[in-house]
């Protein structure tokens, strides 16, 4: 309906909250919602980043796993 799509649209022009998002996440899918975000991101800009340093502290991920998973999918390190 146009309603949805509207609704819908007004989301995704939203600036994330990384805080909230990363505390939204169900105990036991910290890595997968840490490995989905970087596998969509071209990882090129400091915003993009900062975002992936916010959400990574937020999930409680160590830098050393980080690091690893950057380097499996060719994205460079920021930790």
């Amino acid at each position: 309906t146009q309603e949805t799509i509207d609704f819908l649209r007004q989301e995704f022009s939203a600036p994330l909250n990384v805080r909230d998002f990363a505390w939204s996440v169900p105990l036991g899918m910290e890595q997968q919602v840490y490995t989905m975000s970087l596998a969509a991101i071209n990882l090129d800009t400091n915003p993009e980043a900062a975002y992936l340093r916010d959400l990574a502290h937020g999930l409680r991920l160590d830098a050393q796993f980080c690091n690893e998973l950057h380097q499996r999918y060719g994205a460079p390190t920021i930790f």
